[in-house]
């Protein structure tokens, strides 16, 4: 069962340049799509110039994270998909043992990393959040204090309090 790799690019031509060279660094024959969401500082272009085994579907127009994730879905041929952030770096192996483990379980319909560290120790339930390369708008609920570590249990299916 084929799996390709997701990413939705806007003005972040470093990030995905990186990210990719990170991808194929641990797997030369991994099939990856990325989406450029209308960039204007040459992302699509410096993409295509190195690696033009990338399936690269450009967009006039920066549509929103969301709407460019369901056009790769509905474009990418692949059995299973697997979407990534431009500043996603996966732990080697760990795109493998996700694939293996979906082949080998159908009734698995979907699945979610486990947060870590920069560091690569502990989970979202014991430790803060690996912040990311960009600067994201944060939760009113999540930035109150003493409210991140209880959030991040939440939201990772923990039985801890809210």
């Amino acid at each position: 069962m084929s799996l390709a790799i997701c990413i939705v690019n806007w003005n972040t031509r470093d990030l995905l340049i990186d990210g990719v060279r990170h991808l194929f660094e641990e797997d030369p024959s991994r099939s990856v799509w990325v989406l450029d969401n209308g960039s204007t500082d040459g992302s699509a272009a410096r993409l295509a110039e190195i690696y033009p085994q990338v399936h690269l579907v450009e967009s006039s127009e920066n549509r929103g994270f969301a709407a460019g994730v369901n056009q790769l879905l509905q474009q990418c041929p692949a059995d299973y998909r697997l979407v990534l952030n431009t500043d996603a770096r996966p732990q080697p192996g760990a795109i493998t043992t996700l694939h293996d483990y979906m082949a080998g379980h159908l009734w698995v319909a979907a699945a979610a990393p486990a947060w870590s560290t920069h560091r690569g120790g502990g989970s979202a339930a014991t430790t803060a959040f690996r912040p990311s390369a960009r600067s994201w708008p944060t939760c009113s609920a999540c930035a109150a204090p003493g409210r991140t570590t209880a959030c991040a249990r939440k939201s990772i299916g923990s039985k801890a309090p809210a």
